[in-house]
């Protein structure tokens, strides 16, 4: 039975990835589109993983020009052969028309990051469309909705087991994580995780955020790391070293633990700092800071209720220069 995997991000493939090797399926079984409006290493890294596990994938680069990017889309899908869906974005066009075309008769569902576990993301809400977006994708042929998606998926694959997931109640627990060996020397290093600084918390707040975090890097004793967010900015600071990998936050980690003690991990309680919490070796220390979206506090919830808590929380605005 042919399995049609639909990811648009690394961690996507990650759990993708986990899902065929769970269900031993074999790359004759799977088929792969990976859509992304993105191209860089780190995207390259995780779709070249992933296509090695199936027997035919195509990377679709978006460009957004409408309806060009969706009819091409549909042609793609149209051509292939599949009768199961796997499928992380809900509300994503593509997973839309996948499911429009018909030709599928079970349906899956994964995790795409915390945006599962937070009240205010675009999965929670009940249609998850804008009425814009409904309409136009109405008169190209769309008869799926955010809705139907979760009537219809049969099961959904979480990372995050005990928690209430914003698509389904049918969980079934999946790890990404293998599992660490540390570091027998002594020592610590600290990590400071990068985020889409402008959809955290603003265009007018992105200089500013920045900044302090080049003011906290500067504070830290010891080796500091930068991790930058596939799709976020970079951090221009002599007190730390930004590391530039093909490797999404997580599997760089696991490669410091076996290199140093424990890590202490800075962020504005991310889904790496969430993904990690309960790993040996790890101390979260969240960041908060003015004018953050409702998402990022939502976060904070979310770690209580997950029994996450950190080593330290620092409140970014009264950080001393």
């Amino acid at each position: 039975m042919k399995n049609l995997f639909i990811c648009g991000t690394p961690l996507q493939s990650l759990i993708a990835s986990r899902i065929i090797e769970l269900n031993n399926l074999t790359s004759n079984d799977c088929t792969l589109f990976f859509y992304s409006a993105v191209k860089n290493r780190k995207y390259d890294h995780y779709y070249r993983l992933l296509s090695k596990q199936c027997a035919h994938s195509v990377f679709y680069y978006c460009d957004f020009k409408f309806p060009g990017y969706i009819t091409n889309a549909k042609k793609i899908l149209s051509e292939m052969d599949y009768m199961t869906v796997y499928l992380a974005s809900v509300n994503s066009v593509f997973s839309l028309a996948a499911l429009s075309l018909r030709k599928h008769r079970f349906l899956y569902t994964f995790d795409d990051g915390t945006a599962n576990l937070s009240p205010s993301s675009s999965y929670a809400k009940t249609y998850g469309l804008s009425l814009k977006k409904y309409l136009a994708l109405k008169l190209l042929g769309n008869t799926y909705s955010v809705q139907k998606i979760r009537q219809e998926s049969q099961g959904h694959y979480t990372i995050y087991p005990g928690l209430t997931n914003n698509i389904s109640s049918k969980l079934i627990p999946i790890s990404i994580f293998q599992t660490v060996q540390n570091a027998s020397a002594a020592g610590k290093c600290a990590v400071i995780l990068g985020t889409v600084f402008q959809e955290a918390f603003g265009a007018d707040f992105v200089a500013d955020v920045t900044q302090k975090l080049e003011t906290l890097s500067a504070k830290l004793a010891g080796d500091v790391f930068y991790i930058p967010h596939p799709r976020g900015e970079v951090l221009r600071a002599q007190s730390l070293e930004t590391i530039d990998s093909e490797k999404i936050a997580e599997d760089i980690i696991f490669n410091l633990l076996a290199k140093y003690e424990s890590v202490d991990l800075y962020g504005f309680c991310s889904s790496v700092q969430i993904n990690l919490a309960h790993v040996a070796g790890i101390n979260n220390v969240f960041l908060t800071m003015s004018g953050a979206k409702p998402h990022v506090g939502d976060m904070f919830d979310v770690a209580t209720k997950a029994g996450i808590s950190p080593k330290l929380v620092i409140d970014l605005d009264i950080l001393p220069r």
